[in-house]
């Protein structure tokens, strides 16, 4: 599984909008991944979120002073709209346009790297975990967190009632998700995706929504 017959669409414009509107109602799940991401992390940290989309979590992260926050996304109109919430929010946190398949980093520039409901999209899944390595300093550590392949319909309507949408756009998320299914990716996928990695410690766990992937350096 080098490669994947589905990628994800570059998300621009007034899509990008939508998707940003839509998935700020949702800030209750950001604000609990950056908890325990925090409980997981001690000490001045230097993190990068790779397809940070509008940036709601690289922002929650950017709360923690101590932090150093840099979120990557290959859309103009993601960045873009990422960098003006931060000056709204008055929070510090860099946003910059890139490829996950080839970063515009230098090696070991980050203690910990994150990527959320977006691994699913990359035509390269091994090359973007070979990246995310490579940015990391010695000793750090990743996680990748996205939509599992068998999470049923009922569990879907469950996560988007919670996000308290209008109907039309609470049916239209719920439609998405469950047609995204077919692309994510199961915990055997996983799996083989991460040992044919340069990570050499991985493990997956599971939610009734999602799996999440931690590889350490």
């Amino acid at each position: 599984m080098a490669n994947k017959g589905y990628k994800g669409l570059v998300v621009n414009g007034v899509i990008a909008r939508w998707y940003a509107n839509i998935t700020g109602h949702d800030l209750l799940e950001y604000q609990a991944l950056a908890r325990a991401i925090k409980e997981n992390l001690t000490g001045p940290q230097t993190i990068l979120e790779v397809a940070s989309g509008p940036g709601y979590l690289s922002l929650e992260l950017a709360k923690e002073p101590q932090f150093d926050v840099v979120g990557l996304d290959v859309s103009n109109s993601f960045t873009e709209i990422a960098r003006h919430k931060a000056l709204e929010r008055h929070v510090s946190a860099n946003f910059v346009r890139g490829d996950a398949a080839a970063m515009p980093f230098d090696d070991g520039m980050f203690d910990f790297v994150v990527c959320r409901a977006a691994f699913k999209n990359f035509s390269d899944p091994v090359q973007c975990l070979n990246e995310m390595h490579r940015v990391l300093r010695a000793g750090g550590a990743a996680l990748i967190v996205d939509l599992r392949k068998g999470v049923t319909g009922s569990a879907v309507d469950a996560y988007v009632k919670k996000m308290g949408l209008p109907m039309v756009n609470a049916l239209f998320v719920a439609a998405g998700l469950k047609r995204f299914r077919r692309w994510a990716y199961s915990v055997d996928q996983m799996e083989h995706v991460a040992k044919k990695s340069r990570f050499s410690t991985y493990h997956v766990d599971t939610t009734p929504m999602d799996f999440r992937l931690s590889l350490r350096k």
